[in-house]
């Protein structure tokens, strides 16, 4: 239980994922861009055949997603709704 990953799909939420990530940010709110960048764009594997973004479709997806809200043991109930209400207002200022 020590992240909270969510899919912040740009048609479905109404803004991308790094739009939201700098909205919480500017709030000094720590999400985390979880699997990204994703590990077959490294250097190391970029050139290898199989590390095409095109062969790795839910990947390159799921890199592009996911963001982790803030979950730690002292995370109180106000800063939760306070997190839910800035995540909903985003998402009405975007669509």
């Amino acid at each position: 239980y020590c992240y909270f990953p969510v899919l912040i799909g740009s048609n479905e939420f109404g803004c991308s994922r790094d739009q939201l990530f700098d909205i919480l940010k500017r709030c000094n709110i720590n999400a985390r861009k979880y699997f990204y960048p994703l590990a077959s764009s490294y250097s190391c594997y970029s050139a290898l055949p199989t590390a095409n973004s095109e062969n790795l479709p839910v990947a390159t997806q799921v890199a592009d997603e996911v963001l982790c809200l803030p979950l730690y043991g002292e995370l109180g109930e106000d800063t939760v709704r306070t997190l839910c209400h800035l995540i909903k207002a985003t998402q009405q200022c975007c669509a």
